[in-house]
């Protein structure tokens, strides 16, 4: 996971960098001297080209067919781009997919999960015909669990499954679920990296908030609010290995989402 997090990152610090002088604001490269290429096979696709349609500013990868038979799934991956700060929000599989014509665009409305209102990092898992599995770190009641979510393409709707709780020091994990259950007390974790010139920041694990489960706890897609988002399409194989593409970035502002082009 950390190879695939450092090469998210080191295209949004460059994103970022460029985003910044633009805007007046650093003047001085932001580096990242971590990361790792893709594996040999998708190493072709790895900084693919993002197409931005100047009609409505969606923004879209196109792949050969030689290219998709490498692939199990593309995904799309979703930072949050500050001055300060860069946050991972996760992963997700809800983009427009076109096997047949090998282009994929992106459905970017300005929303993603959220846990009782509360942004989370969330991570998809496993893509089923009928539904998603999701994976969402949480501290429960003080203690390091992950969170399982589905999402189901009947009834368009996320279902929280439960908790587990994370690796022992057998090296086995909990996998009975815990239910989430009102008064319950959760603590987001997400992923960050502060923007800053100092090598030795790297990627860490940050708890966020700390709220109280209501009676009805929910994962909804909700508005993500005014700000800079940074966008990734993920190729996948069969044996797990990506490979990322160029980042595109999204401006909400107002409700208005709007995309920038280098």
């Amino acid at each position: 996971m950390m190879n695939r997090f450092c090469r998210i990152l080191r295209q949004a610090f460059a994103v970022l960098l460029l985003t910044l002088i633009l805007a007046g604001g650093y003047g001085e490269a932001v580096k990242s001297r971590w990361c790792f290429a893709a594996s040999h096979d998708l190493a072709g696709l790895e900084d693919r080209a993002v197409d931005i349609e100047p009609s409505d500013g969606s923004v879209s990868v196109t792949l050969s067919e030689s290219e998709m038979e490498l692939l199990s799934s593309v995904r799309c991956n979703l930072l949050y781009l500050d001055e300060n700060v860069v946050i991972h929000l996760g992963s997700d599989a809800n983009i427009d997919a076109d096997w047949d014509t090998g282009v994929f665009r992106d459905n970017f409305d300005g929303t993603w999960p959220m846990l009782d209102g509360h942004p989370v990092y969330i991570e998809l898992t496993e893509e089923g015909d009928d539904y998603n599995l999701y994976s969402i770190p949480i501290k429960l009641n003080g203690e390091e669990c992950i969170l399982q979510v589905s999402y189901n393409y009947n009834d368009e709707t996320y279902h929280i499954l439960g908790a587990y709780r994370e690796l022992e020091e057998s090296g086995m994990s909990d996998q009975e679920l815990i239910p989430l259950r009102e008064g319950d007390m959760v603590t987001t974790i997400h992923f960050a990296k502060p923007v800053s010139d100092n090598d030795d920041d790297e990627l860490a694990a940050v708890e966020a908030e700390t709220f109280q489960i209501g009676s009805h706890p929910a994962v909804e897609d909700e508005e993500l609010g005014d700000g800079t988002y940074g966008y990734i399409f993920e190729f996948l194989a069969p044996t797990g290995e990506s490979a990322l593409s160029e980042i595109a970035v999204f401006n909400i502002e107002g409700g208005n989402i709007t995309t920038f082009d280098e």
